[in-house]
């Protein structure tokens, strides 16, 4: 881990409260993740490496990942001081595979795809069956699902097709709830992405409809899970609806069929390549935005949890409101002038005893990751 963010609040002329042994801590233990190409670090180019494929191909691709850079949860990764976030098939924590579903498994050339359920089975078997209660767990997964839909859409009609969604949406409340009876905890569970801005489904409201039916039926499993659990939901379409007119659409900035020919712009780019996987650019907007949904969620449990009143909870809320809303502008520069504001005035609620240091912890260190990004 670094202490980056301790030093700023030194420099602002802050006192950083939360040593351990001489530095800040981490607000968790570990990171751990599960899902689909969106989350992918290396695990479907290791699979693919013994049968003489090279793929994703890199260069282009970053290393393993389908995209020109880091991936979302990478970005979260480096909000919160995690570290890298290796494929699992190198000994890393990271389980997500390209072209994986939520319950079954998928097959590309023939070769099975490990679905979230399998990729946490053996998650599970790595660790001995106990989940570590105080590491993050981010589950990335639906598109595929999403997909497939639209293919029974075209075959067996809306019924079939909204079928297909909503059992991937309960498989996956169901895989948060296999992890939390091992004793995980902390999860974040992103919906769906927009593919109505993606080249192979430029402008098709259909699929978006099915995705968001996904999401509806994830957000609404997610809230009937029982036990005493932190779940951060985040509606990745939603959020892309209201990114969109801030990057092109629907150009991808290299072909996977023919990567030899890159773009020079693809920070402007949603779409890092004709799959309609992200850009670089895009994904640490999603992963900061994601940071700041986390910080207003750890807001309101500690309301609901009586840690926080109302009102001083409302004051910090609206200035994590302000960040995600220039986030969704594309406005860096006056995301972290909000952000900055929101860390002063939980440095503040330390100082005077409002807010326990401990409690403060992951507010300050996502909200100086964000603001830190170079």
């Amino acid at each position: 881990m670094t202490i980056k963010n301790c030093g700023y609040l030194l420099l602002a002329g802050f006192l950083c409260v939360f040593f351990v042994h001489g530095i800040c801590a981490q607000p968790y233990s570990e990171l751990y993740v599960f899902g689909e190409s969106l989350a992918d670090t290396g695990n479907f180019k290791a699979l693919f490496a013994p049968f003489g494929f090279d793929i994703p191909p890199s260069p282009p691709y970053a290393g393993g990942r389908w995209s020109n850079g880091k991936v979302y949860v990478e970005v979260i990764a480096d909000n919160f001081d995690l570290g890298e976030v290796t494929a699992s098939e190198y000994g890393g924590n990271n389980y997500a595979y390209g072209g994986a579903r939520s319950t079954e498994y998928g097959y590309v050339f023939g070769v099975p795809i490990p679905s979230v359920r399998h990729q946490i089975e053996a998650f599970l078997d790595d660790v001995g069956g106990i989940a570590d209660p105080g590491a993050l767990h981010i589950i990335q997964i639906g598109g595929n699902d999403t997909m497939a839909a639209f293919a029974t859409l075209g075959q067996l009609g809306w019924d079939a097709a909204i079928q297909v969604v909503e059992d991937a949406a309960e498989g996956v409340v169901e895989s948060v709830e296999l992890l939390a009876d091992h004793g995980a905890v902390y999860f974040v569970v992103p919906g769906t992405h927009l593919f109505s801005v993606q080249p192979k489904f430029c402008n098709v409201s259909e699929i978006d409809a099915l995705a968001q039916t996904f999401n509806t039926a994830l957000e609404e499993g997610l809230a009937g899970i029982e036990g005493d659990l932190s779940i951060v939901y985040f509606n990745s379409l939603t959020f892309e609806s209201a990114i969109k007119d801030h990057f092109i659409p629907c150009t991808p900035c290299v072909r996977f069929s023919d990567p030899s020919s890159v773009c020079d712009n693809p920070d402007d780019l949603r779409n890092w390549d004709s799959l309609g996987h992200i850009s670089e650019a895009a994904n640490q907007l999603i992963g900061d935005a994601l940071t700041v949904a986390m910080l207003k969620h750890k807001v309101v449990e500690l309301t609901v949890g009586g840690g926080l009143s109302a009102g001083r909870a409302n004051a910090m809320l609206s200035k994590l409101e302000g960040a995600f809303g220039k986030l969704e502008d594309r406005a860096i520069a006056p995301a972290t002038k909000k952000l900055h504001a929101f860390a002063n005035q939980v440095n503040a609620f330390v100082r005077v005893g409002i807010l326990p240091a401990e409690e403060a912890e992951l507010l300050l260190v996502g909200a100086m990751g964000v603001i830190d990004q170079p």
